[in-house]
């Protein structure tokens, strides 16, 4: 799902910088597959930050209200007893009931009660890391490198109120 939102344009950019770097195939593939990554993990921090309250998020539980499945929420229902699973996937599933105030609100509070929230986040993290062990040795070391490597870091340690 997530490839082929956010993470395919951010892997499209990285190929294209490659080609025009004039990097070969495999660090054209590299630098690809890392920037698929980064752009997922970053989909998924955004996700987890829609159930955040603070100055820079969105209405919170917004994409519950509008029933995007995302993977804070999927890790939800897998997380849950089957009683509250049960009543989250009803209230995802009705337009009615997620986007009554009261509707959404007891689906926030069922995705937090399922604390997955601060995992998913800690998961996409270490997506990053891990690719980055992938690509680094293939990147020459530059300011660039440490620069690019701070700011991917950053894009998905994003949480404060997780």
């Amino acid at each position: 799902m997530y490839a082929l939102k956010t993470a395919s344009a951010a892997s499209g950019v990285a190929e294209c910088a490659a080609v025009v770097a004039r990097a070969g195939p495999a660090v054209t593939a590299a630098c690809s597959e890392f920037a698929r990554t980064l752009g997922t993990a970053f989909q998924i921090v955004d996700d987890v930050q829609n159930f955040a309250s603070g100055p820079i998020q969105k209405q919170r539980g917004e994409d519950l209200a509008a029933g995007k499945v995302t993977f804070p929420m999927a890790a939800a229902l897998r997380a849950l007893d089957p009683e509250r699973r049960s009543r989250l996937a009803e209230i995802v599933c009705s337009p009615a009931l997620r986007q009554a105030p009261d509707g959404c609100a007891e689906g926030i509070a069922l995705i937090e009660a399922a604390a997955v929230l601060e995992p998913c986040r800690r998961r996409a993290i270490t997506m990053v890391e891990e690719a980055w062990r992938q690509v680094t040795p293939l990147l020459p070391p530059s300011e660039s490198k440490i620069l690019l490597h701070a700011l991917c870091l950053k894009l998905v340690d994003l949480a404060e109120d997780v």
